[in-house]
């Protein structure tokens, strides 16, 4: 998919990652084709406790990144979108039909840039634990941020 949309620009997000690939030098943008693609998404210092948090950050960088070239290649392209599903849907399962999802991708292009107000992370800490990194989510948090995104208040029900 990354290759499909001429590659991804990224800024990279995180010091020390120039010891995955030299280019990966924090702040420098970065234009991710092929391997080079995976190997930034993947990339942690596993010997840093809690890293996996700070490799979300390189995953929100390329989810940007990944959009506004799909952006990008649509001006020319017009069924980039369908390329894109025919790719990945022998590895995804979905109950909704080739319509309904390349519609839902066909209007994620009509909207604005995704910025990272679009996106959000469970709120939590991360502790290092004896042998694996943990996290826990802030419960007092997570509940209000889960029904905020996912429910409404119903305001015909007459209750």
């Amino acid at each position: 998919m990354n290759d499909a949309v001429g590659g991804v620009t990224v800024t990279v997000p995180t010091e020390g990652m120039e010891v995955r690939d030299p280019a990966f030098i924090k702040g420098a943008s970065v234009t991710l084709h092929g391997d080079r693609a995976e190997a930034f998404i993947r990339y942690r210092n596993t010997d840093e406790g809690n890293s996996a948090l700070y490799r979300m950050d390189q995953h929100q960088e390329y989810i940007k990144g990944f959009f506004q070239a799909v952006k990008r290649t649509a001006r020319n392209e017009s069924g980039i979108v369908e390329h894109l599903f025919n790719i990945v849907r022998d590895h995804m399962i979905t109950d909704m039909s080739k319509a309904e999802y390349l519609k839902i991708g066909t209007d994620a292009l009509g909207m604005g840039d995704l910025g990272d107000e679009d996106i959000f992370t469970v709120p939590g800490y991360g502790v290092t634990g004896g042998l694996y990194d943990e996290f826990y989510a802030e419960e007092g948090e997570l509940i209000p941020l889960i029904l905020e995104l996912f429910y409404r208040e119903d305001v015909n029900s007459g209750d």
